[in-house]
Parts: structure tokens; C-alpha cells; sequence
């Protein structure tokens, strides 16, 4: 997303990637928004979450509501 939206250039990301100061699922997690699990001694359990979430209204496409700015 914040190369989508011009924030951080690629080449920055994929310098992330290569550096190896981040392990492959925490990469995954910060840079492509990927679900790996909860993180080990986390202060919060996800399945305290799942178990507790309500969409009352999920989307499950772009409804157009939102400007583009």
C-alpha cells in the first residue's frame, strides 16, 4: 500500500527484504498485510478476537463511497 499510494518507493521494500533485519513472516506481515499467525509472548490472542468480531456489514467488494483523496 505504500508504494500504491507513493509513500516508499520499491526499490526501499525490497531493500527491507534483502537487509534480513526482518524475518520472512514478520516481512510478510509489515510490507505485504499477510496473516501469519499471532506473534509468540503477543500481549493479545487473536482467537480472543476472532471469537468476539461482528461484521454487522462486511464489503466484500469497493463500494464507491470513498473519494479517491
Amino acid at each position: 500500500m505504500p508504494v500504491e499510494v507513493g509513500l516508499q518507493s520499491k526499490t526501499f521494500i525490497q531493500d527491507q527484504k534483502d537487509e534480513g533485519t526482518f524475518n520472512e513472516a514478520s516481512f510478510e506481515r509489515e510490507y505485504e498485510s499477510r496473516w501469519t499467525g499471532d506473534v509468540e509472548d503477543a500481549f493479545f490472542n487473536s482467537e480472543m478476537f476472532n471469537r468476539n468480531r461482528i461484521l454487522r456489514q462486511p464489503e466484500y467488494e469497493a463500494s464507491g463511497r470513498s473519494s479517491k483523496n
